[in-house]
């Protein structure tokens, strides 16, 4: 952000955080790849979110925005898992079993479905664009010379 080039447009940087894992399905998909065991563990996910989120509240004063996707997906997805009871591990943990919630917004256990983008867009969109609305049509600001 300091580079004259960058500096110069006062980007907002948008910091997002990694959406959270499905274990359950993505251990199926690991032994079937011949793995021993998962790949991948919600707990270390979970600390990169965090550190995403140091990161944001360390540089938020240099217009660097935090998008926490793994939040909102989590909420959603504990919203749509039938008798989720907190406590016991992550949802989406072996420790916690399956989760319809994480499986309709993880199409693998790791990407995002469309019902997990929308998620992502709705997080998203308040920090893009602000002011367009304001920008003459004829000359808009955001348009690169």
């Amino acid at each position: 952000m300091t580079h004259p080039a960058i500096a110069a447009h006062k980007p907002t940087i948008l910091l997002v955080t990694p959406p959270p894992l499905h274990e359950t399905h993505l251990l199926g998909d690991d032994l079937k790849k011949g793995y021993k065991e998962i790949t991948r563990l919600q707990r270390v996910t979970a600390q990169y979110a965090d550190v995403v989120r140091e990161l944001a509240g360390e540089y938020h004063d240099q217009n660097v925005v935090l998008v926490d996707l793994w939040t909102a997906l989590m909420k959603e997805a504990t919203r749509l898992t039938t008798g989720y009871v907190p406590g016991g591990g992550f949802l989406g943990s072996l420790e916690k079993g399956y989760s319809k919630g994480l499986g309709d917004l993880l199409v693998d256990g790791l990407h995002l479905t469309g019902a997990g983008y929308k998620i992502f867009l709705k997080e998203v969109l308040p920090h893009v664009g602000k002011g367009w609305a304001e920008e003459p049509f004829d000359n808009p600001a955001w348009i690169f010379p």
